[in-house]
């Protein structure tokens, strides 16, 4: 495959991505990934981000009731949740080696609405990382704001900065959060559990209890004590204990998981500009990502409706470098005899746009040379951008 690009003068919004993915070859075009976002002007910030993707470890445990001093397993989960350990404790440090784990964006765990339903209970520990870019750091500071479900730690370039709703000390696999209320748990007379929505209704004092299983970490940190150019950030999220004697819930479906990490959002006051990826980066590369990775962006609306949790609108899946796998020059197409495969080649431009880009698919050769698969059997495609209800492209 060749890929070839020509950019144009430099525009206003910040750089053009395009994604190449292979349904026997498939392209996909986006555009302004990495922008900061409009809600910082307002708040009188130099820029704000959110929408980061995150390379992510999980820690799956037995769950435990009690209480966050006194604890005993509940049970065993079913055999289809394999126990696993926490990540090395080097895991937070810059120099850390992450490309093996999945990545995503927030939320991670979040379950229905971020109140935890449908997350297995045997989620015990949730270890993520991203890297962010400040352009000065000679001045000014960078609040950071998380908010998660059981008890939060983060880290920026290997030092907790900050931690909530977690004890004192060394944290480990088996660290419990600090309690919930039961109220978290039950409807407010107390005889049964909350379900999800569209199993209780969601009246006021249901919601005042549903979001109170979410909780925020809060932290300013002078932009002296990070790096110009690259910073990585850590987040360890755990889980609280269930209390005893929770009254039964027809269907067991008011099961929610205490640990998830529902989202992190960065912002610079009087400092440098945050951004996604480096303010000096080439013209145009290209690499090759995994086909189950989704480009198209996911956009996380403000939700007014009753119960919603109110975020704002982000662009939630930037193309950064952290989508980058270990070997990422190597297009490997797996099928059967007469089978047809699939892969995805990532072109990204630099800070201007990209006018004119041609992609020429010209088979592909066995590596023992006993076979080829001919330039006509391949189809290369450009997806469209996702529309709206009037058909205009959003993004």
């Amino acid at each position: 495959m060749r890929v070839t690009g020509r950019q144009s003068e430099p525009k206003p919004r910040s750089g053009t991505t395009i994604a190449l993915g292979l349904v026997s070859l498939m392209m996909v075009l986006l555009s302004g990934l990495g922008s900061s976002i409009a809600t910082a002007a307002e708040r009188g910030a130099s820029s704000e981000l959110d929408g980061l993707s995150w390379r992510f470890h999980t820690v799956w445990a037995d769950p435990r009731v009690g209480t966050q001093s006194d604890s005993r397993v509940a049970g065993r989960p079913s055999g289809e949740f394999a126990y696993s350990t926490a990540a090395p404790s080097e895991w937070k440090s810059p120099e850390f080696d992450d490309v093996a784990w999945p990545v995503d964006v927030l939320p991670l765990f979040g379950g229905t609405r971020d109140w935890g339903f449908r997350v297995p209970k045997p989620l015990a520990v949730i270890q993520a990382r991203s890297s962010f870019h400040l352009s000065d750091n000679s001045q000014g500071t960078t609040e950071i704001t998380i908010r998660y479900r059981g008890g939060a730690r983060l880290m920026v370039n290997g030092s907790e900065v900050a931690r909530r709703h977690l004890p004192e000390g060394e944290l480990d696999a088996s660290t419990l959060a600090e309690d919930y209320p039961r109220s978290a748990f039950l409807i407010p007379d107390g005889e049964r559990r909350i379900g999800p929505p569209g199993e209780v209704e969601l009246n006021e004092p249901i919601l005042d209890r549903l979001n109170s299983r979410i909780r925020t970490l809060s932290v300013r940190i002078s932009n002296r004590d990070l790096n110009q150019g690259r910073n990585v950030i850590a987040i360890e999220v755990y889980r609280t204990v269930l209390p005893e004697n929770l009254p039964s819930y027809a269907g067991g479906r008011a099961s929610w998981a205490t640990a998830g990490l529902i989202d992190a959002r960065l912002i610079a006051v009087g400092g440098g500009n945050l951004s996604a990826l480096p303010a000096e980066r080439p013209a145009l590369e290209a690499w090759v990502m995994n086909p189950l990775q989704p480009i198209i962006p996911r956009y996380v609306k403000l939700d007014t409706s009753v119960g919603g949790n109110p975020r704002l609108p982000v662009v939630a899946n930037r193309v950064d470098d952290r989508m980058r796998d270990a070997d990422s020059g190597t297009l490997r197409l797996v099928a059967a005899r007469r089978g047809s495969a699939s892969g995805q080649v990532l072109v990204r431009a630099g800070t201007e746009a990209i006018a004119e880009l041609e992609v020429r698919f010209d088979g592909l050769v066995r590596r023992d040379g006993g076979g080829r698969i001919a330039r006509d059997a391949g189809r290369i495609r450009f997806a469209r951008m996702p529309v709206d209800q009037d058909g205009q492209e959003v993004g």
